[in-house]
């Protein structure tokens, strides 16, 4: 798939507003809308995986090998590193539990329950990739099916499992994730997806629009101004709908400026995302007096700073030699 700079540059601002929510966490200046992120991640999701299933013709296994790469490796070496820190230094990560079953669970991408006290999965960022590996599932599932019919069904049935989950509202922590509204948000994404190919985007003054308002949505809910409902998929999914919509506009109407930093955090926006906990915490454990206006910007930026060498000298290589040691055939 052809580099989408607008996604790129959406992957790094959405990564840096959960660094900005979890920098403001524990204080009394909280930064909720930065979670944010995560749903225009979601989107973002939808969309790429959406894009690779009409335009790639790698079957079923080896479509799932290439996320499993992509994903999984990472999220293991910062699990287990987080896991030994809290066992060596308990309490430097906020209400983590390290027992073994919570670790084999998260790295399994098992939804679960923690033990009282703590939080599941373990590295608590990972809560996201059990929304993400269902659905590259559900994606690898359908590429089974012809072309024409892959993204209708694969649509159709992230509507039937929400739907199941409001009628059932399920108890089980797997059911209660693989039936939960935020799978609209990857439906939103194929829908985009499809537009994308179709070239049906709005006019480029128009996606300016939007992205300016997916963004005043999210100012106005963080100021307490915009009404809300309670369901994260109609106050900060519909917001991500229009700010990935609109970028995409601007995008395919060649308004898209080229930024070599823009990429390279874009590049870097999955190391930021699982990496930031560890600065965040190494600050607060070191300089929890701290006045926020040096908190936010040391963690802003150390954040930034690990990330990129986590992304160029651990993330990188990983995915390499995953895939040149292993070429599944197209199954």
């Amino acid at each position: 798939m052809k580099q989408v700079l607008s996604i790129q540059y959406l992957r790094a601002i959405a990564a840096l507003g959960v660094v900005f929510f979890h920098a403001l966490e524990s204080s009394n200046h909280r930064f909720e809308v930065g979670a944010a992120g995560v749903d225009i991640f979601f989107v973002i999701s939808g969309f790429i995986m959406a894009s690779l299933m009409l335009n790639d013709s790698a079957g079923p296994g080896s479509f799932l090998w290439r996320r499993i790469v992509r994903i999984v490796p990472l999220y293991w070496a910062v699990t287990l590193a987080a896991v030994a820190i809290a066992l060596v230094k308990p309490g430097f990560f906020y209400r983590m539990d390290p027992s073994a079953e919570n670790v084999l669970l998260s790295l399994a991408f098992i939804p679960h329950q923690s033990a009282p006290g703590g939080v599941a999965p373990a590295l608590w960022q990972g809560w996201t990739l059990e929304y993400e590996m269902f659905f590259y599932v559900l994606c690898a599932c359908a590429l089974a099916l012809p072309a024409k019919h892959r993204l209708k069904r694969l649509a159709g049935l992230l509507l039937l499992l929400v739907a199941t989950g409001l009628v059932l509202s399920p108890s089980n922590p797997i059911a209660r994730v693989y039936t939960n509204t935020l799978l609209l948000e990857f439906a939103a994404g194929i829908a985009l997806a499809t537009l994308w190919r179709a070239g049906a985007l709005p006019k480029v003054w128009i996606g300016a629009a939007l992205l300016i308002a997916g963004f005043a949505l999210y100012a106005l809910e963080e100021a307490g101004i915009a009404p809300v409902s309670g369901m994260r998929v109609i106050d900060w999914g519909a917001p991500a709908l229009l700010i990935v919509t609109g970028a995409l506009s601007l995008e395919a109407g060649g308004a898209a400026p080229r930024s070599k930093a823009g990429l390279l955090l874009g590049d870097a926006s999955y190391s930021l995302y699982l990496t930031h906990g560890f600065v965040v915490s190494a600050f607060l454990w070191f300089f929890s007096v701290a006045s926020l206006w040096i908190r936010v910007p040391v963690c802003v930026i150390g954040a930034i700073a690990v990330a990129i060498a986590v992304h160029v000298w651990v993330e990188k290589p990983l995915m390499n030699a995953l895939r040149a040691a292993v070429r599944p055939r197209r199954a």
